[in-house]
């Protein structure tokens, strides 16, 4: 009888360490398990952030994967919340941006079939500073970034240089 509970003992302690082995091997298989670097990366299973209607982040785990298709396609799925975050204050200078152009604006927009001036900014990498150009007759954005005068340009500039480096992706 006292080898039956010896050899029971002994059953334990090995399924014990076994137990300990399976646990440490499972760690350092998730460890190396290669992480998604973007969210075309992502598949069922794998969490996701995304912007709700309200401008709040939520998380999710990916079951329908048409589902989260629709929202990554939309520009509606990060990684991380704090690229959600960064994504909210983004598409927030946007609009806020894109108000003034057209307070600034007043009804004027590009004609590109003349050879006027069509003012923008731009960010130099090297230090991180707006600056304002032109174009004539090249268009390099929609048409509702461009401003009628150089004056114009550099009002926006004073008036929302912050949010033109949100929007840049400069980090504050």
């Amino acid at each position: 009888m006292s080898k039956i509970k010896n050899e029971i003992a002994q059953a334990r302690r090995d399924i014990a360490l076994a137990e300990e082995r399976l646990e440490k091997l499972e760690k350092e298989l998730e460890e190396k398990k290669e992480k998604p670097q973007t969210v075309w990366d992502l598949s069922v299973w794998d969490t996701y952030y995304c912007i709700d209607m309200d401008g709040d982040i939520s998380s999710h785990i990916i079951t329908d994967y048409q589902s989260f298709v629709w929202k990554r396609d939309q520009g509606n799925a990060f990684l991380t919340e704090a690229e959600a975050l960064k994504e909210v204050d983004r598409r927030a200078a946007k609009t806020r941006i894109l108000r003034r152009i057209s307070e600034l604006n007043d009804g004027w927009v590009p004609d590109w079939g003349n050879n006027n001036s069509k003012w923008f900014i731009y960010l130099g990498r090297r230090p991180n500073i707006l600056y304002i150009t032109y174009q004539v007759s090249v268009q390099c954005h929609s048409d509702a970034w461009y401003l009628r005068s150089q004056e114009d340009a550099e009002l926006l500039i004073s008036e929302m240089g912050d949010d033109l480096k949100t929007l840049f992706g400069v980090e504050s």
